[in-house]
């Protein structure tokens, strides 16, 4: 059940509440800035392992971690996200995990998933955008480093 595999999720990404382990554990690259949308939310900075954007899914390892920048300037770990090229995926249907397709962004040439497994979303666990997220603290996080 989906239930199950969340909490296998949970437990395996449990380490990398703390950024400093999930960048010594290869998710140390920051792709993209605090990402916020006006109206729907944010999803906060993603850390990559940039060598797993290979096209190969695995539901225990995301290819990015998910973190919202607090106000003491550290980072809380907020949810993950799968993502696949389009280049590096062969098969007519797109990638699946958790009873869900992937959605497809041709604006970035990627299928993603993101999973808010560490912060509730009412837009939905499996939602682009979470509402409950915001970046208000980018700049006292940048500082920190």
């Amino acid at each position: 059940p989906i239930d199950d595999q969340l909490a296998a999720l949970r437990r395996a990404t449990e380490p990398f509440r703390d950024l400093e382990r999930a960048k010594a554990a290869k998710w140390d690259t920051a792709i993209t800035p605090c990402w916020y949308h006006a109206t729907q939310g944010a999803m906060g900075y993603h850390y990559a392992e940039v060598a797993r954007l290979d096209g190969v899914v695995d539901s225990l390892r995301p290819e990015a971690l998910m973190y919202e920048p607090q106000a003491d300037g550290s980072f809380a770990l907020v949810g993950v996200e799968y993502i696949v090229p389009i280049q590096h995926w062969d098969r007519a249907d797109r990638p699946r995990l958790f009873g869900r397709d992937f959605d497809r962004n041709d604006a970035l040439g990627l299928y993603v998933l993101h999973v808010w497994a560490w912060r509730d979303n009412p837009s939905g666990i499996f939602a682009g955008w979470n509402p409950a997220v915001t970046c208000a603290h980018a700049a006292a996080a940048e500082e920190r480093g």
